[in-house]
């Protein structure tokens, strides 16, 4: 889009534009907003002339109709924890404890073992 030299301000409303233009919507994703002059984003900067800019990163997504707290129902949230994944922390304490036990009971074998001798 290109903005007559003129103009002093600009102002984009995504939401207008995705009601108005419904055969080509806007994607939801990540976008870069760019401001240069007629020299183009690689034009050096010099004085009384527009800097190119790239710095503000901005995301657009679709809103979604609202829906009264009564008649929510949360799809993920449930009393069963049929989709258990366990913690890696917790993981790591039970392989700690399962070696140490492994290796007692290696020890322990052994000392019956010499004890008999």
């Amino acid at each position: 889009m290109s903005l007559a030299g003129t103009a002093t301000s600009f102002m984009w409303t995504p939401y207008d534009y995705q009601q108005s233009h419904l055969a080509t919507p806007l994607v939801r994703t990540q976008y870069s907003l760019q401001i240069f002059d007629d020299r183009g984003l690689g034009a050096t900067a010099r004085p009384g002339f527009l800097t190119a800019n790239t710095a503000l990163n901005f995301a657009l997504y679709t809103p979604q109709p609202y829906t009264p707290l009564a008649s929510w129902d949360c799809g993920v949230c449930s009393g069963s924890n049929s989709s258990y994944a366990a913690h890696p922390a917790y993981v790591a304490v039970l392989a700690t404890f399962l070696v140490m036990f492994l290796s007692g009971f290696g020890l322990l074998r052994n000392v019956v073992a010499y004890t008999r001798q």
